[in-house]
């Protein structure tokens, strides 16, 4: 699909490529890379003022900010946020000052609210990435159901912790919540074995299931 040519305008006086651009499909807003809008910010000669802190709250992942760019005679200034709720890594202030930055840059050549940063959600990321993480996703999936030992349990939740961390919030409790119900399942098969075990000493049915339970532990 054809840019609006107000976007389009930008793109060519920039020089910019076309693949810096995309529409998200369920509503049609265009989004642009941030590394695009940082080529723009340089040819502009945008000139960046000190930021103003809003909210710092860094423990808990959250950072406020206000930045001021100016273009020629031009000024504007926009907030940049980043919080637990609309941010997955582990860098709250990179990301508050990009989604600032991009904003005053996006108002500074004429196309705020025609175009939005990559940067501003998870769901504004290209499509390519987007398909990149629903594989990631489905892979870790199938690895974590596959699982049938504590063990194993710890070791994936440890090895993926950061990769779960960084999902959307509806598949990073979909992980979350899965991995609390095979803990539960787990101990309770532990506890099932140790109580049989405590019940029929030495009988062969037993020797078999701890046997069992211990030849799945090495597996993992």
């Amino acid at each position: 699909m054809a840019l609006d040519p107000r976007i389009e305008a930008v793109r060519t006086d920039y020089g910019l490529a076309v693949e810096d651009f995309w529409q998200i499909p369920q509503n049609k807003q265009w989004v642009c890379k941030h590394a695009a809008l940082e080529v723009v910010a340089t040819k502009a000669g945008v000139e960046w003022s000190a930021p103003q802190i809003i909210e710092a709250k860094t423990a808990d992942g959250i950072a406020v900010l206000a930045v001021t760019g100016k273009m020629g005679t031009r000024v504007e200034w926009a907030t940049g946020e980043a919080s637990p709720k609309n941010n997955k890594n582990s860098y709250p202030w990179a990301m508050a000052e990009k989604r600032a930055k991009d904003r005053v840059v996006l108002k500074l050549v004429g196309i705020h609210g025609l175009v939005y940063s990559e940067d501003e959600a998870d769901d504004f990321k290209t499509p390519a990435k987007t398909a990149e993480r629903r594989e990631v996703g489905s892979a870790l999936w199938d690895e974590l159901s596959a699982i049938r030992t504590m063990t194993g349990l710890q070791s994936f939740w440890i090895d993926h912790q950061d990769t779960i961390k960084a999902m959307d919030e509806v598949n990073r409790r979909r992980f979350t919540e899965r991995k609390e119900a095979m803990k539960r399942d787990l101990s309770a098969k532990t506890d099932m074995v140790k109580d049989i075990e405590d019940t029929f000493p030495g009988s062969r049915v037993v020797n078999e299931t701890v046997r069992e339970q211990h030849v799945l532990e090495a597996g993992e």
